[in-house]
């Protein structure tokens, strides 16, 4: 039981997907030296693409609308939550106490990792494009939406089953919060949007977007130690204060 309960704790650590277009894998082409955007240029794009704080918008409305109905799906926790009425919220307030370290631990990782690809593949004249669009008001409006649409109901489904988060996973969730996302902007702000995935920088991007969702994929099957050390001792705890038992401990 133990081992299921850590799978689906961990489920959480959702990947937050920033892109609206789906991409084949494309190879990419390395950019002259002349032309490569610097290391802060590199980094602003991607704290702009994949902002820390959507990002933990997201961890905390998948808590708040599935977490208990996906604690539902693991074996024996039905009748557990039944019989004590106060578990589901008790156990979502010890994850939401944690949220703050999943995000640390993994910007730690993802942010050094994904500047790396966009210096790589990207000119300055595409991270310049693309970081002024992410942080204007379309940009962040469009972010925005994207943590409230966000469904964590299949994730957690998958960590009931003790399966990791997939690329097909992945991949339903990007087309669904892309459509979410789509049908709440204005005619202006689609104009704006289509109008960045047309241009070289838009297409330039699209060619990357494997790339850096294959490591928000690691990154979200592997959170930090931290964060896994810390979320086991919180849910035992609050498991142990309603139930009298704690089912991490051996």
């Amino acid at each position: 039981m133990a081992k299921r309960w850590r799978a689906l704790l961990l489920a959480t650590a959702i990947l937050v997907p920033a892109n609206y277009v789906a991409a084949a894998p494309q190879a990419t082409t390395a950019q002259p030296a002349s032309s490569a955007p610097s290391r802060a240029e590199a980094l602003a794009l991607v704290k702009a693409f994949s902002p820390s704080s959507v990002r933990r918008d997201a961890e905390l409305s998948i808590l708040d609308k599935d977490f208990v109905n996906g604690l539902r799906k693991a074996p024996n926790m039905p009748e557990m939550l039944d019989a004590f009425p106060t578990l589901g919220l008790e156990l979502t307030k010890a994850m939401k106490s944690q949220v703050d370290v999943y995000i640390e631990e993994y910007d730690a990782r993802f942010f050094p990792q994904a500047t790396v690809i966009v210096q790589e593949s990207l000119s300055r004249d595409d991270v310049r494009t693309l970081t002024e669009f992410y942080t204007s008001p379309t940009g962040q409006r469009a972010m925005s939406l994207v943590s409230q649409n966000i469904d964590g109901t299949e994730i957690l489904d998958r960590a009931a089953n003790g399966e990791s988060i997939d690329s097909s996973t992945v991949a339903r969730q990007t087309t669904r919060l892309g459509l979410c996302t789509y049908a709440k902007l204005s005619d202006a702000e689609r104009q704006q949007f289509s109008k960045l995935i047309s241009s070289p920088a838009g297409r330039n991007l699209a060619k990357i977007l494997p790339r850096l969702t294959q490591l928000q994929l690691e990154l979200a099957n592997n959170p930090g130690p931290k964060f896994k050390a810390q979320t086991q001792q919180a849910m035992g705890e609050a498991f142990k204060r309603v139930t009298g038992v704690n089912p991490f401990e051996q």
